[in-house]
């Protein structure tokens, strides 16, 4: 009896020291009904067991509150601020679409918090802060690179491999109906349209399709002998299989997470 009662005693105290101690928070958003943004979840738990066994944050516990970020994009930026209003954060992490990341910087900016972006690729969230430095100085960009120099990545490649090594001249285009794809796409068409290659086919699907195969059929019957692609998370994970399945051909030149 008297063995339980010192373990619960030892128990009780480790609660309240835990309670006690200074905590470093963070906010992490992401569009946690994707798999993108339940592997950042997960990600940043396991940051956190880590850093909790090594000491935490010169000895503060990190504590990590979600933000969902949404297609809505209004409801993405009440989901911040009321974070951001309900606990002292220290901290934002995160970010996955471009539009609402760039809705995201104005709550981020009144409240003047630190925030190490994950995505938004768009060059236009760079643009932003140099626009106004002083407003948006908290941010940033710390895991992706700009959407215009993937879509220049995707045109060298067509442009020093496919086309002086197969002869490949004729191009489609398959993404997400996003504004970081869309500029994406755009930027590697437009160089390789000035350089003489020609667009057979172009589809951007919604972000939340999972069946494939209509567009993959298109893109077979098109004539083109590479194309595009790009997509996120469990998207990419079936388009990669469909393709498979519905034994696409074609040279392929991809970004797929």
């Amino acid at each position: 009896m008297r063995k339980k009662i010192v373990f619960c005693v030892l128990i009780l105290l480790f609660c309240v020291s835990c309670a006690d101690q200074p905590t470093f928070k963070v906010a992490v958003v992401a569009p946690f009904s994707l798999e993108s943004g339940k592997d950042l979840w997960q990600a940043l738990l396991m940051a956190s067991a880590e850093l909790e066994q090594s000491g935490g944050m010169e000895g503060r516990r990190l504590e990590l509150f979600p933000v969902d970020e949404q297609d809505n994009v209004d409801k993405s930026v009440g989901n911040l601020r009321q974070v951001l209003l309900e606990h002292k954060i220290d901290l934002i992490v995160g970010g996955f679409n471009s539009a609402a990341v760039l809705a995201l910087m104005d709550v981020m900016a009144e409240h003047g918090v630190i925030w190490l972006g994950t995505g938004g690729a768009h060059p236009a969230v760079i643009e932003k802060i140099k626009n106004n430095y002083e407003k948006y100085q908290y941010y940033f960009r710390v895991g992706t690179p700009d959407a215009r120099e993937q879509g220049k990545a995707f045109a060298q490649f067509a442009r020093e491999v496919l086309g002086p090594r197969y002869g490949y001249k004729r191009f489609a285009i398959l993404a997400p109906n996003s504004k970081w794809a869309r500029f994406l796409m755009n930027e590697a068409k437009e160089s390789l349209l000035r350089d003489g290659f020609q667009l057979k086919y172009e589809e951007y699907f919604s972000p939340t399709t999972l069946n494939f195969k209509s567009a993959l059929s298109s893109l077979k019957k098109s004539g083109a002998e590479f194309y595009f692609a790009t997509s996120l998370g469990k998207q990419g994970e079936l388009f990669i299989q469909q393709v498979r399945e519905e034994k696409v051909k074609l040279a392929h030149v991809w970004s797929h997470t």
